[in-house]
């Protein structure tokens, strides 16, 4: 199936990217090795996926023997700017993103000058110390949950809620500005929402919850379950690491538990256990906090079986986050549907005119390469603009209609919006 799916992204069409800046040196094509030049490359940009464990562990790239064979398949997939994989649209037709995973045309040239040379292999002396892909460069805290569980072999379908320290404590918040998930069995996570506690009530409403409730954690759907919580993080599949924009950061306080709902999807009759990692990078204090926020169209969701492109849109808005008439700025946007979701778009709607700001669009979307996506140039917004939310799905390979859930068979069309409070 994995492969299957790879096939499918490599033979997509491509998306436009803007070149970031360079990160390695522009070797000379007498100079191209594979140590020196090719697999610093490979290190940060594909390694993170292309590693036994992660998304792509069926085609490991993390040493000569195996990518040798592999070269022209690589020079082709990057050229074509079909890997590395970013969904969005970052042409600027729409919008362009900080984050934005693509190979600059430094590494492009390299990596095609070292097929046309003959893949050399080079001298392993000459290889740079590796950065570990999926690990938190300077992660200050770390939090876990305290022990594994084991999903309900039952349900298709198991949303277990976890209880976590936030690892630390005292009378001061921390901003939360860079953060690692990493899943002890990703075959069983669909997604995760991390909320913190915001009163000593509500987290005692949710430790009477979990002691009531056999086994770790307490069965929960549609949110942590209990009231006085604000969400501080999310996951799911091909999300990676999460930096904040510079000078942001999501508070989080001490004292007060997490509750992470875990939504396991039970493939199997022998599923296995999970036991969750947050990494997490703080800051005692930064200029301007960061809240994400949920919003979707106010709408029944009713896909119907065997459509090549089903429409669900409408509007949301953010005017209950408004404080003191200030305005809000949009930093960052997240699109999330499910299997069924071929396209999203999510634009910011001015009151009173026919401007249309447009945050993400997602022409191909793909469940297994969903991320948080953090603006090169921040939106400002005022109380009365809109949200316009725009899924298009894919139904024919469904016998039946599909309607709104969290289970991976229902469909959603949720969009995350990241935003700051201006203060001038």
């Amino acid at each position: 199936m994995k492969m299957l799916a790879f096939t499918a992204l490599l033979l997509a069409p491509s998306v436009h990217a803007v070149e970031h800046p360079a990160t390695f040196r522009a070797s000379s094509p007498e100079a191209v090795t594979y140590y020196q030049d090719v697999a610093p490359i490979l290190n940060r940009q594909c390694q993170t996926c292309h590693q036994p464990g992660a998304l792509a562990s069926f085609l490991p790239l993390d040493s000569y023997e195996q990518v040798k064979p592999l070269a022209r398949l690589i020079r082709s997939v990057t050229q074509s700017k079909k890997m590395p994989p970013f969904m969005p649209d970052n042409s600027g037709s729409c919008a362009t993103y900080e984050n934005a995973r693509v190979l600059s045309e430094t590494e492009l040239a390299t990596l095609a000058a070292w097929v046309d040379q003959g893949t050399p292999e080079g001298s392993w002396a000459e290889l740079p110390a590796p950065q570990q892909p999926n690990e938190l460069q300077g992660s200050t805290h770390q939090t876990a949950m305290e022990e594994a569980y084991t999903p309900n072999k039952s349900l298709h379908d198991d949303y277990r809620c976890f209880l976590l320290n936030p690892g630390f404590s005292g009378s001061k918040s921390l901003y939360l500005t860079d953060y690692l998930m990493i899943p002890g069995n990703d075959k069983l996570v669909h997604h995760v929402v991390g909320y913190q506690v915001t009163t000593a009530r509500a987290a005692e409403e949710a430790r009477k919850k979990d002691q009531a409730d056999p086994g770790p954690g307490y069965s929960c759907f549609g949110g942590a379950g209990v009231s006085g919580v604000r969400m501080v993080m999310n996951w799911s599949p091909g999300t990676g690491i999460v930096s904040m924009p510079q000078d942001t950061g999501i508070r989080l306080d001490p004292d007060l538990p997490l509750v992470f709902q875990m939504h396991y999807h039970i493939m199997d009759e022998n599923p296995g256990s999970d036991q969750t990692t947050i990494k997490m990078k703080m800051a005692e204090s930064v200029p301007y906090e960061m809240t994400p926020t949920f919003l979707s169209p106010r709408l029944p969701l009713v896909i119907p079986p065997k459509t090549a492109s089903h429409v669900h849109e409408g509007t949301a808005s953010l005017q209950p986050y408004f404080g003191a008439g200030k305005p809000l700025r949009v930093m960052g946007v997240r699109a999330h549907m499910h299997k069924l979701g071929s396209q999203m778009n999510v634009s910011v709607i001015r009151a009173g005119s026919q401007e249309n700001r447009c945050l993400v669009d997602v022409p191909r979307y793909n469940y297994a390469w969903q991320s948080s996506y953090f603006l090169n140039q921040p939106i400002d917004i005022m109380s009365q603009d809109s949200f316009n939310i725009r899924c298009v799905y894919n139904s024919m390979g469904t016998d039946k209609t599909t309607t709104w859930g969290e289970g991976t068979d229902d469909e959603m069309c949720l969009a995350t919006i990241y935003t700051i409070e201006r203060k001038n």
